[in-house]
C-alpha cells in the first residue's frame, strides 16, 4: 500500500510511503487516535458552552 507520509493533500512522491497492508494499518490507527484525542481536548465542555451564551 502507498499512504502519505506528511500532508494528506500533497501526493508528490517525495510524501508518499510503501508500507505493507499490516503497517499501513497500523500508522492509520495511530493517525486515527491522535486525531480523537485532539478533537477531545479542543472540544468545550457543556459548561463553557452555557457560560459564553
Amino acid at each position: 500500500m502507498v499512504v502519505h507520509a506528511g500532508k494528506k493533500d500533497d501526493h508528490s512522491l517525495d510524501n508518499l510511503l510503501g508500507l505493507c497492508t499490516w503497517h499501513a494499518a497500523q500508522k492509520a490507527a495511530l493517525e486515527w487516535e491522535a486525531g480523537r484525542f485532539v478533537a477531545i481536548k479542543v472540544r468545550p465542555s457543556d459548561g463553557e458552552k452555557k457560560n459564553k451564551s
